[in-house]
């Protein structure tokens, strides 16, 4: 539906990652239609720019919260 949004929220995470898989990829991806990658793009949280450095034994959690937004709130 047009007029939505999307938020995305990161926790332990330095980046936003957008991409498409574009037309190869598309067609090497079994549970995506080969022309589907015209209408889509992915956002992900993720730490790309740095490095995460874990020593042995220790531990991070990292995650994303993504909410949807249909763009169809009424004025009050």
């Amino acid at each position: 539906r047009a007029g939505g949004s999307v938020a995305i929220r990161r926790f332990n995470f330095k980046d936003i990652v957008l991409w498409n898989p574009w037309e190869q990829k598309a067609k090497e991806m079994a549970d995506f239609a080969d022309d589907e990658y015209h209408r889509m793009i992915c956002v992900e949280a993720g730490t790309v720019a740095s490095s995460i450095a874990l020593k042995p034994g220790q531990t991070i959690s990292c995650g994303q919260l993504l909410t949807a937004d249909d763009g169809a709130a009424t004025a009050a």
